[in-house]
């Protein structure tokens, strides 16, 4: 039960094209999407509103989009998100069970070289966030980066920040683990072969460093 005055918004960013999403009953009054994500161009994304929801525009001026952002719109971009789209959505459930193995084969390699799964059990299997105890977080990913392997230490939209992630320290995780994480992001591109490849990276990385 929500309170009637009350909007829910839902950030699907991370869920379009990877898992089932049915809008009309979530019982959202919005939620929002990103091209990027689905291999699309960027710039581009789309704002769900339910009818009868009334949102104040960001952007005056020429009155597109329905009032919502003034501003021309990109065909282009338009065209692109929407194959992206729909490429996305075919086979989601086979490319959910290949990524759920993928995901956790490599989680297991990862486990066995003495790294730390932080992400839950029950998470997507489209990013898995990890803690190398041995390697400040920016060492790994710079070792990484140097064998053309890229990964992340924070989400893109808290990159200006050095502080521990909050998110993964409310999860009960060690501010000591917890500041070592880092963050691999997946696609359905992804195969088997890169992620062997990636766990040697590693294997690597520990021998160069006398892990």
């Amino acid at each position: 039960m929500k309170n009637r005055n009350t909007k829910i918004h839902l950030d699907c960013v991370q869920s379009l094209g990877k898992l089932p999403i049915s809008l009309s009953r979530m019982g959202i009054d919005m939620a929002s999407f990103s091209g990027h994500k689905i291999h699309a161009l960027k710039g581009f994304g789309l704002l769900y509103i339910k009818s009868g929801v009334r949102v104040a525009p960001l952007i005056l001026g020429g009155g597109q989009q329905r009032g919502m952002r003034s501003g021309t719109q990109s065909p282009y971009l338009a065209s692109a998100f929407a194959l992206a789209l729909e490429k996305a959505l075919d086979n989601i459930d086979a490319n959910l069970s290949k990524m759920t193995e993928l995901r956790d084969q490599f989680a297991s390699d990862l486990k066995a070289l003495g790294a730390e799964i932080l992400s839950p059990s029950d998470a997507l299997p489209y990013v898995l966030n990890v803690s190398f105890p041995s390697f400040q977080s920016e060492t790994m990913l710079h070792c990484l980066e140097e064998k053309e392997i890229f990964v992340s230490t924070v989400s893109a939209c808290s990159s200006k920040t050095k502080k521990v992630s909050y998110v993964l320290t409310e999860m009960g995780i060690r501010r000591e683990i917890a500041s070592n994480a880092v963050r691999f992001s997946f696609s359905r591109f992804n195969t088997k072969e890169e992620l062997d490849q990636t766990i040697t990276s590693i294997k690597e990385i520990y021998e160069r460093y006398k892990v």
